[in-house]
């Protein structure tokens, strides 16, 4: 049985599960699959099942966007069973049941899967989302990328409305250093373009904002070359 679980937070942002030998019970409580928390970085719920397909196992779970209780993303996940049976718990990625992102390809801003203070995801087009209002302390992570054999610029697509400087780390918060791109006060959309520290293989990416008071800059998409 999978189902909302409150065992965290006291909300339910995971999705939990249970087992017994009969749908009839009694049941068991096995732990939890995935946890939706941060995804926002408010969250109010997460609902979703499991399911085999061609020989593999995923868990299908939502994430709440766009500051906004009745917006939701659906994602996938990979899972898989212990001998025993369980399921270890997997965690809220960019890429989903897909392997890690092309770092050399253009990545879509709102596909960062954990959020942290004001930042959001806003709709400014049909077809188009965006990280939103990056405050002074925000910071937004996506897992995950693959760098291949290595980098040497890091591209923006992002305006400001009051300046600022996106820090750009790999793995962890003030881990590695990849790139600083400082923006300048009230401008559009512009690309910047900027050297970056050299690294290569799989990691996480986090951004995150310094600068002044209020929202200091939106963000469309980036990539590394």
């Amino acid at each position: 049985m999978v189902y909302a679980d409150i065992s965290r937070e006291d909300q339910p942002t995971c999705l939990g599960y249970s087992t017994g030998t009969s749908p009839f019970g009694p049941y068991a409580y096995g732990g939890v699959i995935i946890d939706n928390s941060g995804c926002n970085p408010g969250n109010w719920n997460n609902h979703g099942s499991i399911c085999e397909f061609r020989g593999e196992w995923y868990v299908f779970y939502h994430r709440s966007t766009h500051g906004c209780k009745t917006l939701r993303k659906a994602c996938a996940e990979k899972i898989s069973f212990l001998p025993d049976g369980s399921i270890p718990e997997v965690e809220m990625t960019s890429q989903g049941a897909g392997p890690p992102m092309n770092a050399k390809a253009v990545t879509d801003a709102a596909r960062a899967c954990l959020l942290h203070g004001s930042v959001r995801i806003e709709t400014i087009a049909d077809t188009n989302e965006i990280l939103s209002g990056m405050c002074r302390g925000d910071a937004a992570i996506f897992k995950y990328l693959d760098f291949g054999t290595g980098i040497k610029s890091f591209t923006v697509c992002i305006r400001s409305d009051a300046g600022g400087k996106l820090h750009v780390f790999s793995d962890k918060p003030w881990h590695q250093k990849l790139a600083s791109v400082e923006t300048e006060t009230g401008t559009e959309w512009e690309v910047l373009t900027v050297s970056a520290e050299e690294i290569r293989g799989i990691h996480a990416l986090w951004f995150q904002a310094t600068g002044g008071d209020g929202a200091l800059f939106d963000i469309d998409w980036f990539r590394f070359e």
